[in-house]
């Protein structure tokens, strides 16, 4: 258990530290504008509530496809299979930034740890 805490620990920590790194700050505001543009539209268009149009957009653009909400219109089935090729590739590269640094940030810590174990000796 003290493990899955500590690499939640180390997720969160590795979030917040990647957060100031401008490339990284654009994907973010690109994925949150993505999602945002999502449930507006569904909200409008789809009739479908706030909750249930962040739902369906969380679950497309992180291809879970649970299926159980499914667009009606046109217009909604038109924007849902653009959106489904910007909103993954958008995730995808957002998760990929975030564990990349999280995966350095522990390669960066063993060696730090290993330097001081060698200045010991």
């Amino acid at each position: 258990m003290m493990n899955f805490l500590y690499y939640i620990w180390r997720f969160i920590v590795g979030f917040f530290e990647t957060m100031k790194r401008p490339k990284f700050q654009v994907v973010l505001f690109f994925t949150v504008l993505v999602i945002a543009l999502g449930v507006i539209f569904y909200n409008k268009v789809e009739n479908m509530g706030i909750s249930d149009a962040f739902y369906f957009v969380v679950m497309t653009i992180t291809t879970v496809g649970y299926g159980d909400i499914i667009p009606k219109t046109f217009w909604g089935k038109l924007f849902t299979s653009f959106y489904s090729i910007v909103g993954i590739g958008l995730m995808f590269a957002f998760i990929t930034f975030l564990i990349s640094y999280v995966q350095q940030e522990g390669a960066f810590a063993k060696e730090t740890r290993n330097r001081r174990k060698k200045k010991k000796k």
